[in-house]
């Protein structure tokens, strides 16, 4: 009896000493779990071993591509391996330069995100033609 009260303090050590990482979480939850994984593993191993959160900011034709309908649709494509969840657009007259706070303007994914290969509406501008000489600038994030 005084061995089994011994070892039980052991065996809960070396039982909380945790995993190295996410992977390893994950490969040992499932094992543990018969081969089978669900989605409760895989949010138990990221609250253990949180994702990097930092957005980074996407370039245009390159990450991702705007395109303008004949009725002031604006549609993002996202051509990155990121989900997008940060679109800002500022309208201005063609030709114009204008000094732009991106953190004073609206986020129109605000609660969404443009998943990888999939497109988006972000925004209709009613007052917008192809004739009335108005150009974007784009501000989109990871």
């Amino acid at each position: 009896m005084k061995k089994l009260l011994l070892l039980l303090p052991i065996i809960f050590i070396i039982s909380s000493c945790g995993y190295s990482s996410y992977n390893e979480c994950t490969k040992e939850e499932i094992r543990k779990n018969d081969g089978k994984s669900n989605s409760s593993i895989f949010s138990y191993c990221r609250e253990k071993f949180p994702k990097n959160t930092q957005s980074i900011l996407l370039r245009h034709e390159v990450d991702y591509g705007m395109t303008v309908s004949s009725n002031g649709e604006l549609e993002i494509s996202n051509y990155s391996d990121q989900s997008i969840r940060v679109v800002k657009v500022v309208p201005v007259k063609c030709g114009d330069s204008k000094k732009i706070n991106w953190d004073d303007e609206r986020n129109y994914m605000a609660g969404k995100s443009v998943f990888p290969g999939y497109s988006s509406k972000v925004v209709t501008y009613t007052d917008w033609s192809p004739n009335n000489n108005f150009c974007f600038y784009y501000h989109v994030r990871t």
